[in-house]
């Protein structure tokens, strides 16, 4: 991994001095003068992955933080002896390495009601809306391609493992307005349906054998709400968040969020009950075996102290 220090006159010769005796790092150079805004010496370094929590630690405690600014690159391909000489003497296996402040900047970005999030959120409710009515599992399945509540919650669990109450109380409120933004997707699609006549008489009939699980959590709900936690948790520490674990985290929670909408447009208090019911257990699910999962993944993994972010890393 490769690190940028942009940093002052006074620091420069701590952190270069640092950063040579650090066992996890090498090709250190360090060129006087060459920031001009704010005024400082550029330093650059590569860094073995399994030490790089070490690493980070020792700049925050120099607090470049502070008085400069980190920046952290994934290096793709680094043909170097020295490198690889590093990987075998640092400790760890690079590929079970977390790069936490990684994680916790990622997420961070994440927990913000932007008009792309909500747009999301509302095309995806429509989708799985229409998917309810028609009883289409194709549609249900495309509604979670589209839903983005990925993120959020996995600051849920972030910020309860680490006991960052604030990131917390941010992943639950983005969530929280996509949750009501999706509530009144499904309101409008299904109310669209009753004004123009047009209600699908597989819904009219309750003939919904596909997609009557939605409304009806059982053991199986939990089970497919565990796995999707550890799933999307290993994912995100990894940084292999792709489209197909925002699958598996929406499998959980949009459909439902849908449902309560379309129960509620047809005044159905058994549907908003049980779509209800399954999203706040899949939510639990969610965010509590999301945090075991990074607590365990800390036990496995190097990890640091007190992060940029004021918490734990």
């Amino acid at each position: 991994m490769h690190v940028r220090v942009v940093v002052g006159d006074d620091l420069s010769h701590k952190v270069t001095e640092a950063m040579l005796a650090d066992p996890s790092v090498c090709n250190v150079m360090a060129t006087p003068g060459a920031s001009m805004s704010p005024e400082g010496d550029l330093i650059t370094f590569d860094v073995a992955r399994e030490g790089i929590n070490s690493t980070l630690d020792t700049l925050i405690d120099l607090d470049v933080d502070q008085h400069g600014s980190i920046s952290l690159f994934h290096a793709d391909l680094s043909l170097s002896r020295r490198a690889e000489a590093l990987h075998a003497a640092v400790p760890g296996d690079p590929d079970e390495t977390v790069v936490w402040d990684q994680v916790a900047a990622n997420l961070r970005q994440s927990v913000w009601v932007r008009p792309a999030y909500i747009a999301y959120f509302a095309v995806a409710a429509v989708i799985a809306a229409a998917g309810v009515l028609t009883d289409s599992p194709i549609l249900i399945v495309g509604a979670m391609v589209v839903g983005p509540e990925y993120g959020p919650l996995a600051a849920m669990s972030f910020g309860l493992e680490t006991r960052d109450g604030d990131l917390a109380r941010r992943g639950f409120t983005t969530f929280a307005a996509g949750t009501a933004i999706g509530i009144i997707g499904g309101i409008v699609v299904a109310g669209a349906t009753r004004i123009f006549g047009i209600v699908p008489d597989v819904y009219r009939t309750d003939g919904r054998s596909l997609t009557a699980f939605i409304t009806e959590p059982d053991a199986f709900s939990v089970i497919v709400a565990v796995a999707a936690a550890v799933a999307g948790t290993l994912a995100l520490a990894h940084d292999r968040a792709g489209t197909l674990v925002g699958v598996l985290i929406s499998v959980t929670t949009i459909p439902a969020i849908a449902d309560i909408g379309v129960g509620l447009a047809f005044w159905d208090d058994d549907e908003v009950v049980g779509a209800a019911t399954q999203l706040g257990i899949n939510l639990v699910c969610l965010v509590v075996v999301g945090a075991l999962t990074l607590t365990a993944l800390r036990r496995v993994s190097p990890a640091g102290g007190e992060d940029v972010w004021g918490g734990l890393r």
